[in-house]
């Protein structure tokens, strides 16, 4: 016997997360890197994985 699964998030707070951005300029924003995270992924990527 399984014990049903608990949702923590109500309806609107899953589709408000996981709602893809409507404006061009905001998918811009959130997919792409700026200089202070590609600085990061400089300083921490390993030669491995360059």
């Amino acid at each position: 016997m399984t014990m049903p699964r608990r949702s923590i998030l109500s309806a609107t707070e899953r589709e408000s997360l996981l709602a893809l951005p409507d404006a061009k300029d905001e998918l811009i924003r959130h997919y792409t890197f700026n200089e202070t995270d590609l600085s990061v992924i400089r300083q921490r990527r390993g030669a491995a994985n360059r």
